[in-house]
């Protein structure tokens, strides 16, 4: 069975780091300090893109505790094998805002 993963336009990837930017300043702290909670199951074919290893590699960091600053601007492997850096865009417009991973604010309990 071949799931549809929505892909976000670039304004609403936008909108969508805004308003965590908008939530972290609410929280006093910065976007970068959030903890990464695993969310629903990487679903993503292998394909020559790098999104099922951002997606893998954002939910091993999260399953370790990982902060969204120590997964952002890591480098994976593509499917093509061409390395790619995890961007904003990527880990907040793509595997946040798709819930794959779950962002919390530090202090705010898991």
């Amino acid at each position: 069975m071949s799931v549809s993963i929505p892909r976000l336009t670039t304004k609403q990837a936008q909108e969508y780091t805004r308003d965590l930017k908008a939530l972290a300043t609410h929280w006093g702290c910065e976007v970068e300090d959030f903890i990464l909670l695993l969310g629903r199951t990487n679903d993503i074919k292998l394909g020559d893109g790098p999104r099922h290893a951002i997606v893998a590699f954002a939910q091993t960091k999260a399953a370790e505790g990982a902060t969204y600053g120590q997964v952002l601007n890591q480098w994976v492997m593509g499917g093509n094998g061409c390395p790619h850096k995890i961007t904003t865009r990527d880990l907040a417009g793509f595997v946040c805002a798709n819930g794959f991973c779950k962002l919390v604010p530090p202090g705010a309990g898991r």
